[in-house]
């Protein structure tokens, strides 16, 4: 009857657009917004020209650069394996094709002429996996055998900003990144022959934002920056279930069932990040976040979640960051980036949560990732063909999880290992 029951629920869930299997990952954080800032591995709280700068540093939006428009594309490609060491391997190729769009506006700049204004800027992006077409993709199922749920499909991620100038050293930005919280009500009748009757569903959804705010000083060969995102997650809340049981037509006691999903935890996370000039035509960045991923097993063991019985120990994550961007000619720019980061996955939950192995716990695989990246960028000037600069930017990041065999809370030992490699580009117009 349980079965029928989530059988059911998850065939209302198809009524949301969706597709393939979902997962943890989070596009500002796993692979970036743009492919300049894939390519510097992300280091960009210290960077206030980027055009996705209302995610790293929504303070650097009042930076005096010049307002962007861009649109990018993402091709992630995963080559994951793993499982219950000695037995089935579990395999991961769910291929990311992420498009982007993103602008950034120097709102003092525009109105320069007409009205005197301090430095103010906005900006706002949007990251759409599977081709545009996956505005939200959820999965809650339990996963014995184990699963790489940090890789998979994407949600839809939003973010915006705000940023002012207080100072002409010091600029403030606060802002948003999404989450979503959806709830619903389903009713069947469902008979022991196998039919069912009376089946309804109604299901609704919103994006949840929550907020993200930094600082950003700076002078003219150097920027220092910090920033703070709020924790945030996807999660069905309050699903009631209204089933009615019957035998052969005969209509027995009616019961209730309350069920909460949750899916795509963000942490809640602190970044500090300096960039520097060492040369006219160098710029080094270097950044450091902290990740409060020990949170992950308090949220996903509350006990009105499905997957509770499942056991976690997580830990927070310090994670370094470094990129450098060289001019070595006239408008091309060539750019590297790297990163470390540590599992935040301590023990990786329960195969079996009860000795007699009738109900399945969830299982984590993850592993540390060594990130490197590379990428060019091209700057198109001229003024005789176009009003505006047009620019160009392509970047490759090779993701290695270093192979680990970790244990679940009930004694079984699984191993992670693979790549992932991502192929990013993008172009921006300058006005």
């Amino acid at each position: 009857m349980k079965t029928r029951l989530l059988a059911l629920l998850c065939l209302s869930m198809l009524l949301l657009p969706a597709a393939a299997r979902a997962s943890f990952i989070y596009t500002p954080n796993t692979y970036g917004l743009s492919a300049r800032g894939a390519a510097l591995g992300n280091a960009l709280t210290g960077d206030g020209g980027d055009i996705a700068a209302e995610y790293y540093n929504p303070a650097g939006l009042a930076y005096p650069v010049p307002s962007q428009i861009g649109v990018g594309y993402l091709y992630g490609r995963p080559f994951l394996a793993g499982g219950l060491v000695g037995g089935d391997r579990v395999r991961e190729n769910e291929s990311n094709r992420i498009g982007t769009f993103a602008t950034r506006v120097n709102v003092t700049n525009l109105f320069q002429d007409t009205v005197p204004l301090p430095p103010i800027g906005f900006g706002f992006s949007v990251a759409v996996d599977n081709n545009f077409f996956t505005m939200m993709a959820f999965d809650d199922m339990r996963t014995s055998r184990g699963d790489f749920l940090r890789y998979g499909l994407a949600n839809l991620v939003m973010q915006g900003a705000l940023a002012v100038g207080v100072a002409d050293w010091l600029s403030v930005g606060v802002g948003f990144h999404g989450g979503f919280r959806g709830n619903g009500e389903v009713e069947t009748i469902a008979d022991v022959n196998g039919s069912t009757a009376n089946e309804g569903t109604r299901m609704r959804g919103h994006n949840h934002p929550v907020p993200l705010a930094g600082l950003f000083f700076h002078g003219r060969t150097w920027g220092l920056g910090l920033t703070y995102r709020e924790e945030t997650y996807g999660g069905f809340e309050s699903i009631e279930v209204t089933a009615t049981p019957a035998l052969y037509g005969t209509p027995l006691a009616t019961m209730h069932i309350p069920m909460d999903f949750v899916d795509t935890f963000v942490a809640r996370e602190a970044a500090v990040g300096v960039s520097w000039d060492v040369l006219p035509r160098w710029k080094l960045l270097v950044d450091g976040s902290w990740r409060n991923w020990s949170r992950f097993d308090n949220v996903f063991e509350e006990n009105h979640f499905v997957g509770s019985h499942s056991r976690f120990t997580t830990i927070d994550l310090w994670t370094p960051r470094i990129g450098s961007e060289v001019e070595v000619f006239d408008n091309f720019v060539v750019r590297g980036g790297y990163r470390f980061e540590q599992t935040p996955f301590h023990t990786i939950g329960t195969r079996y949560p009860y000795p007699d192995h009738t109900i399945k716990g969830t299982v984590i695989l993850d592993a540390d990732t060594h990130v490197g990246s590379a990428g060019v960028g091209w700057r198109l000037h001229s003024p005789e063909v176009l009003k505006h600069d047009l620019v160009f930017d392509a970047a490759y990041q090779l993701h290695y999880l270093v192979p680990r065999e970790a244990q679940t809370s009930d004694g079984y030992t699984f191993h992670s290992e693979g790549t992932v490699h991502l192929f990013a580009a993008g172009m921006r117009i300058e006005f």
